[in-house]
């Protein structure tokens, strides 16, 4: 994976490089030109020559300010996906879980279904917080918050279709009773909701009857390896470079077809009884109005 996001690092600081050249702009030009202050011209120099990776926001402002078509901004965008800093300079992200750090954006969709914790996709920062402290790892709190951070600038893609299918245990087991961090995280998911297009967030009220399904499981469809190690690790061949597994909380991976195919006839039970996406946010607003008026 270091020499692979190195290789992204260049190819993409060489593209920006040539289209600043193009367009006739100095790196102090082109910062000002993206909103930045000249303070940061130093950034354009360490993107340009692949020193520095490049966020998929910043990715996105360069190639709007240099004015690149769509598909060559699409493939800025899609470089900059694969320099993400989460798995390699984050040693606290657990190994378990780079994994599947590398395959998420390289999939055409993520099904998934959580019962008492939000999503790390899906979370504000402050219950970010509270979970890290919650857990004893505050010595190691802004690395892990930073790690979560690149990791949801997979939503700035457009890709993959996110599935989500939330129980509502999850909205009232929060990791802290603070008022303001229920509130906060409540009016993050509706961002989320409406924001982006390709998230599909359901809630699973109690009003449910309970489903044999208690532990939490993500399918990741479609995944698109574009390194052979990783399509060793995938359980793949360099001839079948795309794959469907699916991943459980405790760090499992299950690749074969069985599997797969189980938990996603599990999914679309699911999915039939949770709420649709439009009725998720009216709950999710209710919900807001009832902890606000709550004494």
């Amino acid at each position: 994976m270091g020499d692979s996001a190195t290789a992204a690092r260049k190819q993409l600081g060489r593209a920006i490089r040539v289209a600043r050249s193009s367009a006739g702009l100095t790196q102090a030009d082109l910062a000002e030109r993206c909103g930045w202050s000249r303070g940061l011209q130093p950034k354009i120099g360490k993107l340009e020559t692949g020193r520095q990776s490049c966020t998929i926001a910043d990715a996105q402002v360069l190639a709007s300010s240099l004015k690149v078509d769509e598909s060559e901004a699409e493939e800025w965008v899609h470089l900059a996906s694969q320099t993400r800093e989460a798995s390699e300079e984050h040693p606290d992200v657990p190994p378990h879980f780079q994994e599947y750090l590398r395959a998420e954006p390289r999939a055409s969709e993520v099904l998934s279904w959580h019962v008492e914790r939000i999503p790390g996709i899906l979370q504000a920062e402050p219950y970010m917080l509270a979970m890290f402290e919650r857990h004893r790892h505050s010595e190691k709190i802004y690395g892990r918050l930073r790690a979560r951070r690149n990791r949801q600038q997979v939503l700035a893609l457009g890709r993959p279709t996110f599935k989500i299918i939330l129980s509502e245990s999850a909205l009232w087991r929060m990791p802290s009773e603070h008022q303001w961090l229920v509130l906060e995280q409540l009016r993050h998911l509706i961002t989320v909701a409406y924001l982006y297009e390709h998230v599909h967030l359901h809630l699973m009220p109690f009003t449910v009857p309970m489903l044999d399904i208690p532990q939490d499981f993500t399918i990741l469809r479609g995944v698109v390896a574009t390194e052979p190690g990783v399509r060793k690790r995938w359980g793949r061949t360099k001839h079948d470079p795309n794959g469907d597994f699916v991943y459980f909380e405790d760090g499992r991976y299950h690749h074969a077809s069985e599997a797969v195919s189980k938990r996603e006839h599990d999914w679309r039970d699911l999915h039939s009884q949770a709420l649709s996406r439009h009725d998720t946010v009216a709950f999710l607003d209710q919900m807001i109005e009832r902890r606000r008026a709550a004494p």
